[in-house]
């Protein structure tokens, strides 16, 4: 019995191994590894799914997968994560085993006016980051910086006008909106490099060219451990386009509102591993009120070269003329403020960037840049007599060299470390005679690592050395600023597409040359001065966030966080006028944004911000800082046609109104009466329609006419439009 028992198994084994044998030749298996198209670093806990057969996988902590027992034939296979474009290939499977290698692009997944997008890979960032594509920026025919980031939640916007000199930019309430645009907090960068006048610390919002930016990072909190100086309350971080063949030759003609005129051209060509790409642009407006006229004329230009071995090479430049009037307060009891202020500004930013694979697992970043700024504030011809201010000169000059060392140290953990030092100068006529030339060494040293421990789970950590020597000149002692600011953050990432994280940072900045040693008296009657015993402020800032992209069509996520400030500094109402380090100012608040696709046209996009500022002592006024903002945008797009509408309301926001008579005068400070800025709703409108290759598009903004001021007693416009024709020119001709 035994032996028949012996001979059934065999049999019975022997057809085991034939039936799977024959089974195992009707199914595939799948192996593949899914990396960032940019940085080819592999790209954990990535979903790669096939919809026909309804199963799928996650990438593990290097970025690979699997895929086992799948039926031979032709199949979809969707790939994507949060933060970077879908891509979605079609694949035979005919042979026993595969091996793919898939790359993602960081883009948008939704493509409405501004969305919230993943990571930056390339500085292992988890903290909240909004990203604005060139082609929203072209929808919705954005002239400025400041004009697009007035949708980003948690940023506000304070300018004279769209075109206006100055522009006070702040991310949670942590630049100070005073008359005269200092004590900004928000490092504005140019492919990764900081773009800020040294005597202000601010930015020349009008010389960033927006017809050749690629995306716009926006970083909401402090980022001083990995950029230092200025970043204590975000960072925007412009892209500019690469020289790509597949931007074709453009032009565009717009005319609008106010005498409005903008022509642009941009193009590109390539010769051999070289290509280049350039954008050329004028605009000019008599403004809405007088003395609000502008006119620019702005060059912009990248040369690259890519090697096969990874070494590439790109230079870069944007020269920049403008002129712009200044528009002066409009106060029924100081009728005398009218201005009659001109200035002129050039603006020269000069960038090159190396890298090289040092091997499969290290690369070399090195970059320099050279950036200068020459303004003359002038009186129009038609100045009275008695108004006459005469000529004010600021030439400011910045030079900064960054190295960077990007490391696979395993399939699960990255690093960056580097050290960057800069030279800063301002030779300025506002400045305190009583120096010289104020001059400024910046050196620092910095490490930031990502490690994934499995689960979805990943921690991210940094610390930056900064030192920071200023020289106020004629031989007077110079300030020595220290700091060390570390950050570690935490975050857990679902294959349903969830992601949550906890990180707390440490920001510093230490005073502009403004803060320190300005000597100015203004044309409405204040006496500005700086104080040359100034502290560094400093930050710490805790923050909650969680993400959810329901499916392609719904996504939302939140933000909560709680910022502890300690000698922030202020231009306190005295007399004079001058710096002042307040002790402890927190701020708390959050962000939440929703979007919605209701099918292959609408879609809808909504984002709420809340800010509570105080000063914890009671002695600081906290001032322009609205408690709530909304925006909302709604788009229909239907084959060559385009329709979208968007509404913005921000709140209520208190001001010392400095321009009063009734004031007291207690223990040195001058005490204006507190007022507010009353809440606003503004409603634009753009429609677009594309003709062969001419593209027609009409922007109103303001529908509704409404009366609203930004800066107190400085009226903003009304409704105005603007007419745009743009054309791409292919190979075939327009």
């Amino acid at each position: 019995m035994c032996k028949y028992f012996s001979k059934a198994t065999l049999v019975f084994f022997c057809f085991f191994i034939l039936y799977n044998s024959l089974q195992a030749k009707d199914f595939s298996r799948v192996l593949g590894v899914v990396i960032d198209n940019e940085t080819e670093v592999g790209l954990p806990n990535a979903n790669v799914i096939i919809p026909m057969l309804d199963i799928g996988t996650s990438t593990d902590e290097s970025g690979a997968f699997t895929l086992n027992k799948i039926p031979k034939g032709s199949y979809r296979i969707e790939v994507s994560i949060i933060g970077y474009k879908r891509n979605i290939i079609t694949l035979d499977l005919l042979d026993d085993e595969i091996s793919l290698r898939i790359k993602l692009d960081l883009e948008p997944l939704l493509m409405d006016k501004v969305e919230v997008q993943g990571l930056i890979t390339s500085r292992l960032s988890t903290e909240k980051v909004e990203v604005i594509t060139g082609d929203q920026i072209s929808k919705q025919e954005i002239q400025s910086l400041s004009e697009l980031l007035e949708s980003v939640p948690g940023v506000d916007v304070q300018t004279a006008y769209s075109l206006g000199r100055n522009v006070n930019v702040s991310i949670r309430g942590s630049s100070d909106f005073k008359p005269g645009g200092y004590n900004n907090r928000v490092l504005l960068l140019l492919d990764g490099f900081p773009i800020l006048i040294p005597n202000s610390g601010g930015a020349d919002w009008n010389a960033v060219p927006m017809n050749n930016i690629q995306r716009v990072e926006v970083l909401h909190g402090p980022a001083s451990a990995l950029y230092g100086q200025n970043s204590m309350g975000g960072v925007i971080n412009l892209i500019t386009n690469n020289s790509k063949l597949s931007n074709p030759p453009s032009a565009s003609i717009s005319f609008g509102s106010y005498a409005s005129k903008k022509l642009n051209a941009s193009g590109g060509f390539s010769y051999g591993s070289w290509k280049a790409f350039g954008d050329l642009s004028t605009i000019s407006t008599d403004g809405h009120r007088f003395n609000a006229n502008a006119d620019l004329l702005r060059f912009s230009g990248k040369l690259e070269q890519k090697k096969k071995n990874g070494t590439s090479l790109s230079f870069s430049s944007i020269l920049t003329e403008s002129r712009t009037g200044h528009p002066g307060f409009i106060a029924p009891q100081r009728p005398s403020l009218i201005s009659y202020r001109l200035s002129s500004r050039s603006s020269r930013y000069f960038q090159f960037h190396h890298q090289s694979k040092l091997n499969n697992r290290i690369s070399l970043n090195n970059s320099l840049a050279v950036h200068s700024f020459l303004t003359n504030y002038n009186d129009r011809e038609d100045t009275p007599t008695e108004e006459i201010e005469g000529k004010t000169r600021y030439d400011d000059l910045s030079i900064a060299a960054r190295t960077e060392l990007f490391s696979m140290m395993s399939s699960s953990m990255m690093v960056i470390s580097g050290f960057e030092g800069s030279l800063d100068r301002s030779d300025v006529t506002v400045m305190n005679p009583m120096y010289g030339i104020p001059t400024q060494q910046t050196a620092a040293s910095f490490i930031q690592a990502r490690k994934s421990i499995g689960g979805g789970w990943s921690i991210v950590s940094g610390l930056r050395a900064d030192f920071r020597r200023v020289d106020p000149g004629n031989n007077f002692t110079p300030r020595i600023f220290k700091a060390i600011s570390p950050k570690v953050s935490i975050s857990y990432r679902e294959p349903s597409r969830r992601l949550m994280n906890i990180s707390l940072n440490k920001g510093f900045r230490a005073p502009s040359f403004s803060e320190l040693y300005l000597l100015h008296t203004s044309p409405y009657g204040l006496f500005l001065q700086g104080t040359p015993t100034l502290n560094p402020e400093s930050v710490w800032a805790l923050e909650l966030g969680y993400k959810h992209e329901h499916s392609r069509d719904l996504f939302w996520k939140t933000q909560v966080y709680h910022n502890r400030y300690s000698d922030m500094i202020d231009f306190v109402y005295a007399i004079p006028v001058k710096a002042k380090n307040w002790q402890s100012i927190s701020a708390t608040g959050g962000e939440f944004q929703v979007s919605k696709r209701l099918n292959d046209d609408f879609r809808i996009l909504v984002n709420y911000s809340y800010l509570k500022m105080k000063d914890l002592k009671g002695e600081a006024t906290l001032l322009y800082r609205p408690s709530h903002k909304i925006n909302s945008t709604f788009s229909y797009q239907h084959k060559k046609g385009r329709i979208s509408f968007s509404g913005r309301f921000v709140s209520r926001q208190r001001y010392e109104d400095f321009l009063s008579d009734d004031y007291d005068i207690i223990n040195g400070r001058v005490i204006f009466p507190l007022m507010w800025l009353p809440s606003r709703f503004l409603a634009n409108t753009n429609l677009s329609y594309r003709f062969r290759s001419i593209e027609f598009s009409i922007k109103v903004e303001n529908i509704f006419d409404t009366d609203y001021e930004l800066i107190q007693n400085y009226p903003m416009q009304g409704r105005t439009w603007m007419l745009t024709l743009s054309s791409k020119i292919n190979q075939k001709g327009v």
